[in-house]
């Protein structure tokens, strides 16, 4: 388990997923993989519990921001 004070935003992120998820370890790696810096993840908490709704949306770099997209 990463520690939450020592793990980077982006690390604390992919592991909400995975928890959220449940993938075998590969999984988690490959989410590792297509994660885009500065993406947005959306949990929603109800009470049914905590539900992932969105994974490494990155619709704020359309267009003329596109040149800003990079890749972990």
């Amino acid at each position: 388990m990463i520690e939450p004070d020592s793990a980077s935003p982006s690390r604390r992120r992919q592991a909400l997923c995975g928890t959220r998820l449940s993938p075998p370890c590969e999984g988690v790696v490959a989410l590792n993989r297509v994660a885009v810096n500065a993406s947005v993840t959306t949990f929603v908490a109800g009470a049914s519990g905590t539900t992932l709704l969105t994974f490494n949306e990155h619709a704020h770099f359309a267009g003329d921001r596109r040149h800003m997209l990079t890749y972990r």
